[in-house]
């Protein structure tokens, strides 16, 4: 699941930049057709790509520390016996869900691309080599295969069985001329990077819609760099237009099919030429347009990290189990920054906290529980909301509860400036042990050490005041503790 928490992460940069220059490019394409020529219309699709650099960009609000260390103990081996997986029982959302059909979108999408392409490849069987003057051209034994430009490291021409005789020699010469012009800007390349785009953000709305207008300015563009090379020749290139039959569609293809609006593509056979100094203008107005909008994706696109407010919040952490209140942990660390609570036992289990403010009193804290299942690990989601101080509980059939209570600032990390603070990991230890360990690193002197047990005990804990570990070792062992000065004495409960 960490793959896809990375690839969300990727579409939280990335998305609010696509969409603001699909939403600038679909407003200015026709009126830069129509005032600077399909030519310099196309180039504004250079924008897209362009805003998903920017967007990837590193952001200053996105480095941020990890999360603050404060007082804590583990949650569930501080009581030996207690099964830890029952606390995260209860019906999750698992983000595993959201991947799963989001990764099946990609593959129908590259299904239909692959079929589209099996089934032109089909009509190509047969088919024979004929001369052209610039690019390599095939002769297809199919009347509906072309005229199409196919390959992007090796280009070639395919043409349909009847291109000999549906077309005079001058509609012939355009087409070839068409055809190769795409080649050598290189289109069937671009047309494979909008597909692979396509196929990642398939879910994204404005990208189906920008992936015609595409195909449709690609189109436009050709046809104006071919006829600004041969001015008298736009009824020819009318008339090859509309003897052209509907080809089969080739998604990664430069086809000249009249599955591009017509009646558009000949009404610009109509504009007249823009001069140089037009041409000069629409590629610095083209400059100032790309800058300025590059510079926008990159300040609506949020860092990887979502940028913190600067505002730290305290979270205290209480299980339950079967009516067992297991010990609490406290983690402190800055809004929207993850922290992580870890259970080192025998079945791993790992917590890991993100705090938003919602508003000025009210936060939303999303969980990810990761555990060990059957040697795999599962990862399961929950959000949460509510005001701070109160606690937010999740519970599962009464058998498991979790309770976490939001505060702002980390009035734990304070009260522990001036505590006497001890670690401790017991596997197979004894509670008698752990108390002489604890007492020897913080200066306690143990009146009656002996009446502890010496059974095998497995809890730990970091950066617990030294009282309080005492309070928990004799807790585990059935007693209680009190204390005179710097000495510590073990009593029956």
């Amino acid at each position: 699941m960490t793959d896809f928490f990375a690839f969300s992460g990727v579409c939280a940069t990335v998305l609010p930049s696509v969409t603001v220059v699909l939403v600038v490019v679909g407003l200015l394409r026709k009126s830069w057709r129509r005032r600077f020529g399909a030519e310099r219309a196309y180039a504004l699709w250079i924008m897209p790509p362009l805003a998903l650099l920017m967007a990837c960009l590193p952001h200053a609000s996105g480095i941020l520390s990890a999360g603050i260390e404060v007082p804590m103990v583990s949650a569930w081996h501080a009581l030996p016996g207690v099964d830890a997986p029952a606390v995260l029982e209860r019906v999750w959302i698992t983000p595993s869900h959201i991947g799963a059909v989001w990764l099946a979108g990609v593959c129908v999408w590259l299904a239909f691309v692959a079929l589209a392409q099996v089934q032109f490849r089909r009509r190509m069987r047969g088919a024979v080599a004929v001369n052209t003057p610039e690019v390599e051209a095939w002769l297809s034994t199919s009347a509906l295969a072309g005229p199409v430009l196919v390959g992007v490291w090796r280009p070639r021409i395919v043409l349909p069985a009847d291109f000999f005789t549906r077309y005079d020699a001058d509609e012939r010469a355009l087409i070839l001329a068409h055809e190769a012009t795409h080649a050598r800007r290189g289109d069937v390349f671009f047309l494979h990077v909008a597909q692979g785009v396509g196929a990642l953000l398939w879910f994204h709305p404005l990208v189906w819609w920008a992936l015609r207008a595409f195909r449709h300015d690609q189109e436009l563009a050709c046809d104006a760099a071919v006829l600004r090379h041969h001015p008298g020749r736009r009824r020819s290139y009318a008339h090859a237009m509309l003897k052209s039959h509907d080809s089969l569609f080739l998604p990664v293809g430069c086809t000249w099919s009249s599955r591009h609006p017509l009646n558009e593509r000949i009404a610009m056979l109509n504009t007249t030429s823009f001069s140089s100094r037009s041409r000069r203008v629409a590629t610095a107005c083209l400059t100032v347009t790309v800058a300025a909008t590059s510079m926008v994706a990159y300040a609506v696109a949020p860092s990887a990290v979502e940028a913190s407010t600067g505002q730290t919040y305290q979270l205290a952490a209480a299980f339950e189990h079967n009516g067992t209140l297991l010990s609490p942990t406290t983690v402190c660390m800055p809004d929207h920054v993850p922290a992580t609570i870890v259970d080192n036992g025998d079945h791993r289990v790992e917590l890991r906290f993100v705090v938003s403010p919602v508003s000025n009193d009210t936060v939303k804290v999303d969980i990810d529980a990761t555990e060990q299942v059957n040697g795999k690990a599962v990862t399961k989601h929950q959000s949460l909301s509510g005001p701070l101080g109160q606690p937010l509980v999740l519970e599962n059939a009464g058998q498991s509860r979790m309770s976490i209570t939001p505060q702002k600032g980390c009035p734990a990390a304070e009260a522990t400036k001036t505590a006497n603070l001890v670690s401790q990991v017991v596997d197979k230890g004894s509670a008698r042990g752990a108390a002489m360990s604890v007492a020897m690193n913080s200066g306690f002197v143990l009146d009656n050490p002996e009446v502890l047990d010496e059974q095998p005990v497995g809890f730990g804990f970091a950066h617990l005041d030294a009282r309080k570990a005492l309070e928990l070792i004799a807790d585990i062992d059935g007693r209680t503790v009190s204390f005179s000065g710097n000495h510590a004495r073990f009593r029956v409960k």
